[in-house]
């Protein structure tokens, strides 16, 4: 340590200076990480939202059978793994799945959005799905899914669905 008494006073000035420029530059880097940690975790927050939303709206659009509010939530290069069966994109998807059990009984939906998990371009979540078949009363079948879904441009799509 440098002694104030011991520096004549333009050198005593220079390194008060240092000192000042020095402790200002670093309470600059300090506000500024504290800055970018909460912008993180407020776009992390932001996104669970938005992802929770999607999965819930998605969802309600299949019980629905709204084809083309489904097409909207999804990525035209979706992959599905169901009942032992892959489909590749969008146009698969709807035309070889959806289409087809649309076709079947009115079935009711309860949906509860379980887990989410967020990364600043990428998420994943689980639900589980009350399904009432109408002409079953006393089936009432739980259907688990799994979703991955991707932030393009500042939106979120669904990826792929089991």
């Amino acid at each position: 340590m440098c002694f104030p008494y011991l520096l004549d006073s333009q050198t005593y000035v220079d390194f008060h200076k240092k000192m000042e420029n020095s402790m200002k530059k670093r309470l600059g880097l300090t506000l500024l990480a504290c800055c970018v940690g909460f912008t993180a975790f407020a776009q992390t927050d932001s996104d669970e939202t938005q992802v929770r939303k999607l999965i819930n709206e998605f969802e309600s659009a299949l019980a629905r059978k709204d084809i083309a509010k489904i097409g909207g939530f999804v990525s035209p290069q979706i992959v599905v793994f169901e009942n032992g069966y892959r489909n590749d994109g969008w146009q698969d998807f709807r035309d070889n799945h959806l289409i087809p059990e649309f076709r079947h009984a009115a079935s009711q939906y309860s949906t509860t959005v379980i887990k989410v998990d967020v990364s600043p371009s990428m998420a994943w979540g689980y639900s589980s799905m009350k399904r009432v078949q109408l002409q079953k009363k006393d089936a009432q079948p739980d259907v688990w899914t799994t979703y991955i879904l991707r932030k393009e441009d500042g939106k979120w799509t669904i990826v792929s669905l089991t």
